[in-house]
């Protein structure tokens, strides 16, 4: 790797002598490439390893609400090293349905998808919170039934206005069970 970048800042350096820029630029630039690149280390990020994410508002089966979950604390490993920054975004997937008619309950379904390394890596990522509202049904069913001992019409739609709970996650939700899904080497600057 070293050889490469090596080959790499050399060829800069003759082209910048073709046109005449001052040498001393070029030089300092070549160091602090050599520096940067050269000096580099790689820490591997094992598959499986637990990674604490927060959502940053709150959730709701029956909204539009964005999902915006961040890593909330730098995530380092044994030797402290930041291997993912505190405050990186989080890709989720979303899958909710609100409450329906007939006492049928909402749910929500959350899927942790990637985050971004400290080198602009994706690690990819797996764990999931799924919960599902109250359901009504039966309560329907006995308004349906005794609206239609009255008056059978409102009995029927009594018991279609009967809406499932909604499931509702809280603004700085810690999702615990979220790991790693591959070993990946993470290059960070020593």
């Amino acid at each position: 790797m070293k050889k490469k970048y090596l080959n790499y800042i050399s060829r800069i350096i003759i082209l910048n002598k073709k046109q005449k820029y001052e040498k001393n630029s070029v030089i300092i630039f070549a160091f602090f490439l050599i520096n940067l690149f050269c000096n580099a280390q790689a820490v591997l990020l094992k598959a499986n390893t637990q990674i604490i994410i927060q959502n940053q508002n709150p959730l709701r089966s029956d909204g539009s609400q964005q999902a915006y979950f961040i890593v909330p604390n730098d995530f380092k490993d044994k030797e402290g090293n930041v291997l993912v920054a505190a405050g990186t975004l989080v890709n989720m997937n979303v899958v909710r349905q609100k409450g329906k008619a007939w006492g049928k309950p909402g749910y929500m379904n959350i899927t942790a998808m990637n985050t971004t390394a400290v080198d602009g890596q994706i690690i990819n990522l797996t764990g999931s919170y799924s919960q599902e509202g109250e359901n009504y049904a039966t309560i329907a069913w006995v308004v349906a039934g005794g609206g239609c001992l009255v008056v059978p019409l409102i009995g029927i739609l009594g018991g279609f206005i009967v809406q499932g709970g909604n499931v509702e996650v809280p603004g700085q939700y810690l999702m615990m069970n979220v790991r790693t899904t591959e070993d990946t080497n993470i290059n960070i600057g020593k």
